[in-house]
């Protein structure tokens, strides 16, 4: 992990640009953490309550200080320099030792969202506050978390062979249904979820696409206590060395083509230049299905790929 400063150079313009410049040139290296967020608010204000023209550029300006702010809420440094402001975050160095930059990264970076989680838990304070009270039925979401005793017996007795295993522990997944409520608390299962997610040193964070989320819980537990959660979502578009590997990107497929030499391999990429030939809309349909060619592709219109 290199150390490296980085210009902040956002691509804003006219008054705008002014404007940004004129208060990024008051932040030198003696400018405390507090004093920039200052100046950050400051700008946001404005740009929110108080500039009326240009909403492009207004976005853009308001994103460009909250990013900004961010960076310094995560320990990055920032300084103005010969006309550009430059930040740059230490936390990372290298030490020669692959176990400690990693413990070392993970530490900063949950330093760094520490302050976007604090955000969210003030957020959420109702709906922590309500949830944590006892309902109607005498429960709270306490009710669904094992004790550190209770559980430690349940073991032991595993372990003195006084119970089976698998009656001292017994996970199962529930998952999570919209509006439905768990039997034993009357909580809403998609509030119990929410409330465990608020836990994690993570920030809560909506992802687009279908999400399955399900409770991971103990039947062993009066209550089926909760034992995690867990969520499997859409895959994220466009990661390269995942594509590359499963062969979605143009580049990969023809290069596993190429080695792939066998019949089958042929047969199967002759199939796959047939469908694609068929699709193709400026040609006339009927007249290209019908002939031999595309119902069987010759080694040339292979050939073209390589």
């Amino acid at each position: 992990m290199i150390n490296r400063e980085i210009p902040y150079r956002p691509k804003l313009e006219g008054a705008f640009r002014e404007r940004f410049y004129a208060a990024a040139s008051t932040i030198d290296g003696d400018t405390t953490k507090e004093e920039i967020e200052k100046i950050a608010e400051t700008e946001i204000d404005w740009v929110v309550n108080k500039c009326q023209y240009n909403l492009v550029q207004r976005r853009k300006y308001r994103a460009v200080w909250m990013l900004f702010r961010d960076l310094v809420r995560a320990s990055w440094k920032a300084e103005f320099r010969y006309g550009i402001l430059y930040v740059s975050n230490k936390s990372f160095q290298n030490t020669g030792n692959k176990s400690v930059d990693i413990t070392n990264a993970k530490k900063a970076m949950r330093g760094w969202m520490s302050e976007s989680r604090r955000e969210r838990l003030v957020k959420q304070a109702d709906f922590i506050n309500k949830i944590e009270e006892e309902n109607s039925k005498g429960k709270s979401i306490f009710s669904l978390f094992a004790g550190g005793e209770e559980l430690a017996d349940r073991i032991e007795k595993a372990h003195r062979k006084e119970i089976a295993l698998n009656d001292a522990v017994k996970p199962y997944l529930q998952l999570v249904v919209e509006g439905e409520k768990d039997k034993f608390t009357g909580l809403k299962i998609s509030d119990i979820w929410r409330y465990c997610r608020l836990t994690w040193s993570t920030p809560y964070e909506t992802t687009p696409g279908r999400t399955m989320q399900y409770l991971i819980r103990d039947a062993a537990h009066p209550m089926h206590a909760i034992m995690g959660i867990a969520s499997l979502e859409n895959c994220t578009m466009q990661i390269t060395d995942r594509d590359n590997k499963i062969g979605w990107n143009p580049s990969a497929f023809i290069n596993e083509i190429k080695q792939k030499t066998s019949d089958k391999a042929k047969k199967e990429l002759q199939e796959l230049l047939k469908y694609i030939e068929c699709g193709i809309e400026f040609i006339n349909y009927s007249d290209l299905c019908t002939s031999k060619e595309i119902e069987h592709p010759t080694n040339d219109k292979i050939q073209y790929l390589f």
